[in-house]
């Protein structure tokens, strides 16, 4: 298994897409300072904020991550009620962000202000994995770790539940 993410977790922009196209992500809510750490077969997984949304990406072009907020951008201030919980549940997580940034990502430079520079620094990388088995099986397992809102065992708005 690939794993070169051990030590260092780079901030998106610094990960090589097309050496590692499997891989798997968190969202860290940057108004939400949390030290947690969970068990995961083998290996720890650490945040100092409180994880909000983990997926996965399967593809070398590196843009995965992103499609979330984009979906919510264009879609989720003007749609009101969706189908699923997850999708309210995960538009109610990002509206949050949206207005703590608007209220606190100017007077804090530790925060960010924007989409932009959120992307940038708090999503982050957890592992690179060798296929799409491995990926879907740690996605998985991260998930019921950290566990969902849905099921009411964690933080996480992802619909799968692990």
């Amino acid at each position: 298994m690939i794993n070169p993410l051990e030590k260092v977790r780079p901030r998106i922009n610094h990960f090589d897409y097309k050496k590692y196209p499997f891989y798997v992500y968190v969202y860290l809510d940057p108004f939400k300072p949390e030290q947690t750490k969970y068990k995961l077969p083998g290996q720890y997984l650490e945040f100092a904020y409180r994880p909000i949304y983990v997926g996965k990406a399967t593809n070398g072009a590196g843009f995965r991550h992103n499609q979330h907020i984009a979906e919510y951008l264009k879609t989720g201030k003007e749609v009101e009620g969706t189908t699923t919980i997850h999708n309210e549940t995960k538009k109610q997580a990002f509206k949050e962000l949206e207005k703590n940034m608007e209220l606190y990502g100017s007077t804090n430079a530790m925060l960010p202000r924007n989409w932009k520079e959120y992307q940038r620094d708090w999503i982050i990388i957890i592992k690179a994995l060798d296929n799409q088995f491995e990926l879907k099986r740690f996605e998985a397992t991260v998930i019921k770790t950290v566990g969902t809102i849905r099921r009411g065992t964690g933080p996480l708005v992802n619909a799968l539940l692990g």
